[in-house]
């Protein structure tokens, strides 16, 4: 089964961006775990269809979209993405728990596009009233203009996440020495 999709240096921009995520919405795509887009001019659209994937794909752990975030403003592109070209994404970072690493280390983020990341990591995921943390615990992107509390507060999140998971793998291990040992 296909546990890795890379797409390096090919322009496929927002359209084949969509007809990607489209493939890994289905069932049979359950296998991929690592979904990496380097370098292909998906822009806000393509980042649009990416969300939509994640919401529906409990199987993405790891997304690396650097070299990406490319908009039709050519100075949006130099400054850094804005928070309209991340928001479909980072929304949908509260309706998927699965997702461990996110990649998006090639540009700046504004202030307001890590407050947008760091708010929306922290509320979390919310499924039939019950709140699920996100499960994210390693986020790089470049340069922030945003202050050292606000990039505080997204360590220390990703940091108690790692924790957890670390505890949860323990506890995992354990139980599977009990049984075989029983």
């Amino acid at each position: 089964p296909l546990r890795l999709l890379k797409i390096i240096d090919i322009p496929i921009g927002d359209t084949g961006a969509r007809v990607i995520t489209d493939a890994l919405r289905m069932r049979t795509a359950a296998h991929v775990r690592t979904l990496s887009l380097v370098r292909c001019s998906i822009g806000a659209l393509g980042f649009e269809s990416i969300g939509a994937m994640l919401e529906a794909n409990p199987y993405v752990t790891r997304l690396d979209l650097n070299g990406n975030l490319m908009s039709k403003n050519r100075k949006a592109d130099l400054t850094g993405p804005s928070v309209d070209v991340i928001l479909p994404m980072v929304t949908s970072l509260t309706k998927n728990a699965t997702l461990q690493e996110l990649f998006i280390s090639d540009y700046t983020l504004t202030k307001p596009a890590v407050t947008l990341l760091v708010d929306h990591l922290i509320k979390g995921n919310t499924t039939q009233g019950k709140r699920i943390p996100c499960k994210l615990r390693t986020v790089r992107f470049g340069q922030s203009d945003a202050p050292d509390s606000l990039t505080t507060r997204l360590h220390n999140l990703l940091t108690e996440n790692t924790e957890a998971h670390l505890a949860d793998q323990k506890d995992t291990q354990e139980k599977q020495q009990q049984q075989q040992q029983q």
